[in-house]
Order: C-alpha cells, then structure tokens, then sequence
C-alpha cells in the first residue's frame, strides 16, 4: 500500500487570492462601466427630443470580466438610430418611395394624416405633406429620397476620454488596493 498525502494549503490560498483578485477586478470593470455610462449621458452631445436615447445607456460586467457600455445593454433598451447618430450615414427608404420628415411639433407617421392631408411642392421645390385647418395651411412632414446624417460622435468621444480610467482601473496597482478593501 502506497499513501500519498498533499499538504493544499497553499493551493487554496493562492485560489483565495485569485477569487479576490477576480472580484476586486470585476469591481474595478463595474466602476469604470458606470463612470462611462455617466460620462456620456453628462457630455450631452446631441439635441433631445425625448430623451429616450439617453435613458437607455447602460451596461454590463460580466463573471468572465467583460464589460459592455451602451444601448440595449444590461436594463437599458436597443436603440436602433444610436449608431447613425454617432457615426453618421445616409437614410434611405426601405418599403416605400419617399422618407416622410416631421417638421418641429408633429406627431405620429404620415399614415395617421390620410385623407386630411394632401402634397405639394415648396417654392425651394421641395414635397411637403400639408393639412388645412381653418383656411390656413400647416406643413406636416416633408418627403425625401434620402438623408444624410453627419457624424456626431456622441458616444465615441465620451468613451474615448473613458480610455486613460479603463487603463488605470484594470491596473494591478488598482486592482492591488481594492483587494486591501475587501
């Protein structure tokens, strides 16, 4: 008979360490994420309709350590126009002929206006989608082929500055001194 005997005391302190280290790194993610969810919703880098973009950043650490910042992650909703507002691009119609383009006010699509509404075009030559309420014309929504949207950076930009907190938060200085605090 043949007894083996291992001492594990120092394989379960070093799993010890590695778990906290794990932690303090997840923490560490978790700190920058919400620093970087804050940071772009305070750079206010667009015009607001209804805030609805803004409201939905959010993001994500996962037990892997990853870490995701944006729309439709962790609670937040997918914003589907998110993307074409920071990069840019151009618009076009997918089902129909025209883009209808609300003036300032309007509510609701085009569809919602048939039968009291009627086109015709501006003196710029541009078609425009009005209705007559009390003898006076109310332009609702302007049709064109396409749009283009510029580049607007604001979700790239802030992230960008978030950079330099990544790096420091994932340093093992950092990551060192939350493991004293646990």
């Amino acid at each position: 008979m043949i007894k083996i005997q291992k001492d594990l005391t120092i394989a379960i302190a070093r799993l010890a360490k590695y778990k906290k280290l794990k932690a303090a790194a997840k923490l560490g993610l978790t700190e920058w994420a919400t620093q970087s969810v804050k940071h772009v919703k305070q750079a206010r880098l667009l015009k607001t309709r209804t805030g609805f973009l803004y409201r939905n950043i959010g993001f994500e650490v996962t037990d892997n350590l990853n870490a995701a910042v944006g729309t439709g992650v962790g609670r937040a909703k997918g914003v589907v126009y998110a993307s074409i507002l920071d990069e840019g691009g151009v618009i076009k119609p997918k089902h129909k002929q025209w883009l209808t383009i609300p003036f300032k006010g309007v509510l609701g699509s085009a569809h919602n206006y048939r039968g009291a509404s009627f086109v015709f075009k501006s003196k710029k030559g541009n078609l425009i989608i009005a209705t007559k309420i009390g003898g006076k014309l109310h332009p609702l929504f302007t049709l064109k082929k396409q749009v283009t949207i510029p580049r607007k950076d604001w979700f790239t930009l802030p992230m960008s500055q978030m950079k330099p907190t990544l790096a420091l938060v994932t340093s093992a200085e950092y990551q060192k001194k939350l493991m004293e605090k646990m």
